[in-house]
């Protein structure tokens, strides 16, 4: 009865360890698209390897941890580097070990935002990818053109892939950057990474795109101002815009009113100006009389917006 008795202990503690291997399993599955909190440095008086705070970072299901650090952050916000250098690097640990490091941006003079809200994980098939975004804009005032970058990082490899979107600040969007995505030859040759990066683009608050189908025509009020530099020959933005518009200056009057365009710059939203010229809106209302052949007599009233330039 004795020996019965022990046999029954042993079973039982035997299969206590197995559930707790199995529960351990799970964890580390678990946490494959969960984000690990921002650490500092974890070096210490032991010897152990130092690494800098992670603006991202999450566990693999090897057991590996993947942090995203970077350079010359702003004291107030991470996600803003404000160095004369920045850089944007990866690395990868075990047991608080580097295994593999590779950078991932780096540039110079040049404010870099980090959008922290796109951070995001994507799992194909075996293939585990990070995806991120980072803006960059000139510092000074001499240089108009801003940059979005969109990295995919080969979880396994630390392999990166960039797709860039260059532009302008424009009156098409607030927050997002008007322009165009620059050829990425590299990306040619891995199909399925760069469908994922455009999709992964398409989504980004710092991309415009139109909304409907009538915003790509160029007839359409919010394209304002790409018609206005193609008819005034103004497309370059050197120095500010301040590098001079060929004169006489040619307008088109829109039935919209174009300064609902501005209304999320600035608060006076019935003219714009600069030190040469100040652009109003006022409506005006265009009326004829038809007369049918019973003598009924009809009165349509038209009311346009119109754009007045006045030289200053």
């Amino acid at each position: 009865m004795g020996k019965v008795l022990v046999y029954f202990v042993l079973l039982m503690l035997m299969a206590g360890c197995a559930d707790q291997q199995k529960e351990h399993r799970g964890t580390v599955e678990d946490t494959v698209l969960a984000d690990v909190p921002f650490e500092g440095n974890a070096g210490d008086a032991n010897g152990e390897e130092e690494y800098p705070p992670a603006l991202y970072s999450f566990n693999t299901i090897g057991g590996e941890v993947i942090r995203v650090s970077a350079s010359e952050q702003s004291e107030r916000d991470p996600f803003f580097l404000v160095g004369d250098a920045n850089q944007v690097i990866v690395t990868k640990y075990l047991d608080k070990k580097i295994i593999k490091t590779d950078t991932l941006l780096d540039n110079e003079f040049v404010y870099t935002r980090i959008d922290s809200a796109s951070m995001e994980q994507k799992l194909n098939g075996n293939n585990h990818y990070l995806l991120m975004t980072a803006k960059e804009t000139f510092k000074g005032q001499a240089i108009t053109e801003k940059t979005v970058n969109f990295i995919l990082v080969d979880v396994n490899t630390l392999e990166h892939y960039t797709l860039v979107y260059e532009g302008e600040s424009s009156i098409r969007c607030y927050e997002c950057i008007d322009g165009a995505f620059k050829p990425a030859p590299l990306l040619e040759k891995y199909p399925l990474i760069k469908t994922m990066l455009q999709q992964y683009a398409n989504k980004s608050k710092w991309v415009y795109l139109p909304a409907t189908k009538a915003e790509k025509d160029a007839r359409h009020f919010i394209n304002y101002e790409q018609k206005w530099n193609a008819d005034n020959k103004a497309g370059n933005h050197l120095a500010n815009g301040h590098s001079g518009i060929a004169e006489p200056i040619y307008s088109t009057y829109y039935k919209d009113n174009i300064f609902k365009l501005t209304a999320a710059h600035a608060s006076v939203t019935d003219s714009i100006e600069n030190e040469r010229f100040r652009i109003l809106s006022f409506s005006e209302e265009i009326s004829w009389v038809l007369t049918n052949r019973s003598s009924f007599t009809f009165l349509y009233i038209l009311r346009v917006v119109l754009p007045v330039v006045i030289r200053k």
